[in-house]
């Protein structure tokens, strides 16, 4: 009995050589788990061209953190597409958003900027934005550059180029100098033949654009020849190579706030934009003019020496056609400011109209310049006055003459033209002949009498040494005189010689023998 409880015992106990197999077959069914039913999610990345991307090798990154790797590169069925077969990790499949954008990153050198310089070591690789979409996908599309905006939250528009400048994506939208929004990419409207550009507008910028502000090329340095010389301005680096596009709003109207995929039309500098955006403006006048040389687009309309418009058309015919009419005045449409203190300009100008107190005059700008500005004054009744009173119904400012320093140099011009340079030309090469053969009898005259003075004044000179002159006769009495002096001093300066002590003890006197005492 107790052999066979032994018996029992021994084969209930748990045998150590079991552990390794329950071990193998644990790692063995993990590792069967980890690569193939939690080994993650499988997407395909259609691209262009898989350039700098390896089987394997390449990763897939958000905010650089590595999320997937390449498993495997393929060609689609038409054979226009590369597939990019690629696993994310199971911990970030909640990035597969159907609307995240993914994209290649490697070394790029364009106009706008410099990026991906750390792949040149790393290589290619994979990145990704997470959309907000509620829905999941194992289908994108990867572009092939980077995309621009996904960074930040936004407003999406679109903009339809009415330039001939292509912009490129990345560029910078300012607004007063301050970026406020930038050019996502750009695609061609087959329909309307031009490029259309999606911008983004920052969020936070949003309220800085209406539905009355208009965008325009900037194409970075501004140069401009007014009465105050020649001013240019340079902006930063970036705009100066490569340009930017600025927006605001000239007009005095109240817009609507921006909207998402709202449409504007980019102008192609901001004399167009501002003349779009004026165009509806109720401070329009027009000027009738004989010759529009004098005047340009973009000249300046002053009252009292302050800038309060200018020209933004010219000419504005209704009819093209009616430019090569010759009894048609050509027109000038102005457009004040509406802004600041100019809001009234348009009640101001129409009583002063009625008055015929309003006139216009055309100033040179400057010297250096051949544009002239607007001048707008208060003038008498008789010089403000034009048989022309409206045109496409706007009112006409009538013109009166002036006489400014480029009218006078052409005035003295023409007189200039009008005399006979042969005739001229003749009468001053006699008068110079005349005034040549004068100028040798002159120097003829001189020549003789400088000739006659001097022989005569050497003459007198000579004539005064001689023997019966008053100079000759004092010279002979001086030297007499001379001579009887130095023959007194004759015997003097000898008995010096013979004792120098004769002049102070007498010459006379014996000198004292001394004697020997006690002889």
């Amino acid at each position: 009995m107790e052999n066979k409880e032994n018996a029992i015992s021994r084969k209930r106990r748990f045998s150590l050589y079991w552990i390794v197999p329950i071990i193998a077959t644990i790692v063995t069914i993990s590792l069967i788990w980890s690569n193939t039913f939690n080994k993650g999610e499988l997407i395909k990345l259609y691209t262009d061209e898989a350039s700098g991307i390896e089987s394997g090798k390449t990763l897939v990154k958000f905010r650089s953190v590595t999320v997937g790797t390449v498993e495997n590169i393929s060609l689609s069925e038409d054979f226009k597409k590369t597939v990019i077969y690629a696993r994310i990790k199971p911990d970030f499949t909640e990035l597969l958003n159907s609307d995240s954008v993914f994209w290649i990153v490697k070394p790029r050198i364009n106009s706008t900027n410099i990026s991906g310089l750390d792949t040149i070591l790393s290589g290619s690789y994979i990145t990704l934005h997470k959309g907000s979409s509620e829905e999941l996908s194992k289908e994108f599309t990867c572009l092939d550059e980077t995309p621009y905006g996904f960074d930040e939250q936004g407003i999406i528009i679109r903009l339809e180029n009415a330039s001939e400048r292509i912009i490129n994506p990345g560029t910078a939208i300012n607004y007063d100098g301050f970026k406020i929004g930038v050019i996502v990419n750009s695609d061609y409207d087959m329909d309307k033949k031009h490029t259309v550009y999606t911008a983004k507008i920052l969020k936070k910028f949003a309220s800085l654009v209406s539905d009355q502000s208009v965008f325009w090329v900037d194409s970075g340095l501004d140069m401009n020849l007014g009465a105050n010389g020649l001013q240019f301005s340079v902006p930063s680096i970036d705009n100066f190579i490569s340009g930017s596009i600025d927006v605001k709003q000239f007009n005095s109207k109240k817009g609507n706030p921006l909207k998402d995929n709202a449409e504007y039309t980019l102008y192609k500098n901001q004399r167009a934009a501002k003349f779009a955006n004026l165009i509806d403006s109720d401070s329009k006048y027009v000027l009738m003019l004989d010759d529009s040389s004098p005047l340009a687009e973009g000249s300046q309309v002053m009252f009292r020496g302050v800038k309060i418009g200018e020209v933004v058309k010219l000419p504005w015919f209704d009819n093209k056609a009616d430019l090569f009419d010759l009894n048609n005045k050509i027109p000038a449409l102005l457009i004040m400011d509406e802004s600041g203190a100019y809001d009234r300009t348009q009640q101001l100008f129409n009583s002063l109209l009625s008055k015929n107190r309003l006139c216009a005059r055309l100033d040179s700008m400057s010297i250096l310049s051949s544009s002239s500005v607007v001048n707008l004054m208060i003038g008498p009744k008789i010089k403000c006055r034009s048989s022309i009173k409206k045109f496409r119904d706007l009112s006409v400012i009538p013109i009166i003459a002036s006489t400014d320093f480029k009218e006078s140099i052409n005035n003295f011009s023409k007189k200039l033209n009008e005399v006979e340079i042969d005739k001229l030309s003749a009468n001053l090469n006699k008068t110079v002949e005349d005034f040549d053969e004068t100028l040798k009898s002159v120097r003829k005259i001189t020549e003789s009498i400088n000739r006659n003075d001097s022989v005569s004044h050497l003459t007198n000179t000579l004539s005064s040494y001689d023997s019966h002159s008053e100079l000759y006769k004092s010279l002979i009495n001086m030297a007499d005189k001379l001579n009887k002096t130095l023959d007194e001093l004759n015997p003097t300066v000898k008995k010096v010689g013979q004792k120098s002590n004769s002049l102070v003890f007498s010459s006379d006197s014996k000198d004292i023998e001394p004697s020997v005492s006690g002889k």
